[in-house]
């Protein structure tokens, strides 16, 4: 009986070790799977894993390319920033000659004091969130991660790797590798040869920035030069300034009413001068940054009569945030003048 029980006990004690390291298994086996679907460093950041030249990714400028240094002395490859159109931002490892990838951990972020390092300083890798393992026998020379949704122009970069030279099909060392790690700076002084580098965002691909000059003026107005009224205004010569339409000759008649000064009429011709030179069309617009100022002088003008030559030097056309706004406007027309 007392054999029976011990046998019993013996059987209980194995099933329950067998059962623990399968758990443990099924545990560490999910981790692994997991690495490819880890979320990013920050909430709205994702993790696409690897693309494929199949996408024809357009890169927006030449990127970011460092070295990738094994044993802090050996160039064995390069890591590469780039961008596209979208701000999606992908990171590209490539081993070269005999090199080949077993394991990639990438860290990037706006700020390295964000790299995982333990008490002593030294990088984790294994902490890093974008990872990839491969299997043996060992033949990816070329590896690239795509992100989305990171935050900022510039970023940090810790980019490691594990690699293996392999030469007759057989593995004749091993070693690790890190991004500029022959040159770079080291993620931590108290840490190990570990390095990062930094890298921006290219602008390269963006939309084009509207661009245009504006035409003073005098160009609309003045005479001088042999000209002796100011240019032709466009189609339909006509411009509103403060909700009033003036035709060509009204504009032109307040302007040579030249002993009648105000600051309404001041900011009349300014706004004027801009308007003008949209429908020319060497302006596309207003810009943003004189659109406050436009919306003063038009906001002004509207509570008062209609300019004249006889009225415009009359008092109630004078205004200090009238005059200030004129001012700009005229400043920023000097600056963007067509030539």
């Amino acid at each position: 009986m007392k054999t029976s029980l011990r046998l019993l006990s013996v059987i209980l004690i194995a099933s329950t070790l067998w059962i623990a390291c399968k758990k443990e298994a099924t545990k560490t086996s999910s981790a692994q799977t997991s690495t490819e679907q880890v979320s990013g460093i920050a909430a709205n950041t994702t993790f696409s894993g690897s693309i494929s030249l199949a996408e024809s990714v357009t890169y927006c400028g030449t990127g970011t390319t460092k070295d990738l240094c094994a044993g802090q002395s050996i160039k064995m490859g390069t890591v590469t920033f780039n961008n596209d159109v979208d701000g999606n931002v992908y990171i590209t490892y490539t081993a070269t000659g005999n090199w080949y990838f077993t394991e990639l951990h990438l860290w990037v972020g706006s700020d390295c004091s964000g790299v995982p390092v333990n008490k002593a300083g030294q990088p984790v890798p294994g902490q890093f969130p974008y990872k990839v393992t491969f299997s043996s026998p060992y033949t990816v020379q070329t590896y690239t991660f795509k992100i989305s949704g990171l935050i900022g122009d510039c970023f940090c970069v810790a980019a490691h790797s594990a690699v293996v030279q392999i030469v007759n099909g057989q593995i004749i060392q091993s070693q690790t590798a890190w991004g500029d790690g022959c040159d770079g700076t080291r993620i931590s002084p108290k840490g190990n040869w570990g390095t990062r580098f930094t890298a921006c965002i290219s602008r390269k691909c963006d939309p084009p920035v509207p661009t245009g000059c504006a035409l003073s003026q005098g160009y609309w107005f003045a005479t001088g030069n042999g000209n002796t009224e100011g240019h032709a205004w466009p189609a339909p010569a006509t411009v509103t300034v403060g909700g009033k339409t003036y035709t060509e000759a009204e504009g032109k008649a307040i302007w040579n009413a030249s002993s009648s000064q105000s600051d309404g009429k001041h900011g009349f011709t300014q706004v004027a001068a801009l308007r003008l030179s949209v429908a020319n069309g060497t302006l596309t617009g207003i810009p943003a940054a004189l659109q406050a100022y436009v919306d003063l002088i038009d906001n002004f003008l509207s509570s008062k009569d209609k300019l004249t030559p006889a009225n415009c030097g009359d008092a109630m056309y004078n205004d200090s945030s009238v005059a200030t706004a004129a001012g700009a406007i005229g400043d920023w027309i000097d600056e963007h003048h067509c030539e």
